[in-house]
């Protein structure tokens, strides 16, 4: 006879009882202990995976935070990278000017002017080197802007210094020849 939660207690005998208890011993140890058991596993992974998430969700935020840095930082050398071009182009047609101006003139140069003259095709040069460099940061500058996590080797407070010493140097010795170039007119117009 099987015994169920339907049977009535008289009607069960001890051997339908003994059945049942074995039965339910069997169900406890093979089914309820492994319920219990996935349960604790599901709860201990389900934690891991919120972790995993919470910590994923800080690191998304932080690159966020250094791809736009990065931008900003590319902007700004951009900018700069525009204004010492435009500096340097200004600065590279005084001069050009400058020195046409004193070519006609070189008969009646002294020995200092030349070697002044001589000097400023070397700081030519050496300008002309640096838009070169500074033309490569630029490049450098927009990569960073078209793929953010690149690395870039942006314009140091070095190279910085010496852009301006240089562009400082060169309103300088253009002054200096505007002023030269003055003298020697009033000489010409004496004689």
């Amino acid at each position: 006879m099987l015994t169920g939660s339907r049977t009535k207690v008289g009607d069960a005998d001890v051997g339908s009882v003994a059945s049942m208890l074995r039965m339910k011993e069997m169900l406890e140890s093979d089914v309820v202990s492994a319920l219990w058991e996935l349960r604790e596993r599901t709860r201990t992974r389900k934690k891991l995976l919120s972790e995993m998430q919470g910590s994923q969700a800080k690191q998304i935020s932080a690159l966020k935070l250094h791809i736009s840095q990065l931008r900003d930082r590319a902007a700004e050398n951009g900018a700069r990278y525009e204004r010492l071009v435009r500096r340097g182009r200004e600065i590279a047609g005084r001069s050009g000017a400058a020195m046409e101006a004193c070519g006609t003139l070189a008969r009646g140069l002294t020995n200092a002017e030349r070697g002044y003259f001589e000097q400023l095709k070397i700081w030519e040069g050496t300008g002309n080197r640096w838009e070169v460099e500074i033309g490569e940061m630029g490049r450098k500058g927009r990569r960073l802007e078209q793929g953010g996590e690149r690395k870039m080797g942006d314009v140091g407070e070095r190279e910085e210094g010496m852009i301006g010493d240089l562009l400082r140097g060169q309103g300088v010795l253009v002054k200096k020849i505007e002023e030269s170039i003055k003298r020697t007119k009033a000489k010409a117009a004496e004689k």
